[in-house]
């Protein structure tokens, strides 16, 4: 399985995208996740329209992998989904 993978720069912010059309999806949030299972970021989704969300994330300083989570309700039902987010620190020469 391939995960969806990102790639951003230490100190920088992170804005993934979630889209369901046709269902309502209710009490959506994302966070952040490091390698030791620890949410370090954790904010409401905000609905820009036509069954579009976006989260903001301001990502710190510590490089590493983290896990992008998303959280919703969908007619009743818990819905999960995951991607991949590599932070790096750019070294300029």
């Amino acid at each position: 399985m391939r995960w969806n993978t990102f790639e951003r720069a230490v100190g920088t912010t992170f804005s993934p995208t979630w889209q369901n059309s046709g269902s309502v999806v209710t009490s959506l949030s994302s966070a952040l996740i490091d390698r030791n299972h620890v949410v370090v970021d954790s904010v409401t989704a905000i609905a820009s329209g036509n069954g579009y969300w976006y989260a903001l994330h301001q990502l710190g300083n510590t490089p590493g992998p983290y896990v992008n989570e998303w959280r919703g309700w969908i007619e009743g039902y818990a819905y999960v989904t995951r991607q991949y987010l590599n932070v790096i620190d750019p070294q300029v020469d």
